[in-house]
């Protein structure tokens, strides 16, 4: 893994990935995340983006470094791959002037 092509991965793997993990086991979770951490990393006009998951497949976006990112991490974690098995997971991280907030809702599939 280079650093170049994965700034992200460690930013979602030691700071979101256990709030992420809670939020889908809860059904759905939302939370302000910090902004920094992902301008530290990369330079990105936007990081906002929006996953639709199912039945643990993540939908995979060359366009957008930090849902990459986001989806390498994902599919590494067994918890994760559990915890998807049959369910319809939404993942958005919304970016704008006013919030950068991560969102998770759960639906059976």
């Amino acid at each position: 893994m280079s650093r170049e092509s994965n700034l992200y991965v460690e930013i979602w793997r030691k700071k979101y990935l256990t709030l992420i993990l809670c939020f889908i086991k809860k059904g759905e979770g939302k939370r302000t995340i910090d902004r920094l951490d992902f301008e530290t990393a990369g330079n990105r006009a936007r990081y906002g983006f929006n996953l639709d998951i199912r039945d643990g497949k993540i939908p995979l976006d060359e366009s957008n470094a930090t849902s990459r990112d986001l989806r390498i991490v994902l599919n590494e974690s067994e918890k994760f791959r559990e915890l998807a098995n049959g369910k319809r997971i939404k993942i958005k991280v919304t970016d704008n002037s006013k919030k950068f907030e991560l969102s998770v809702d759960v639906q059976p599939l």
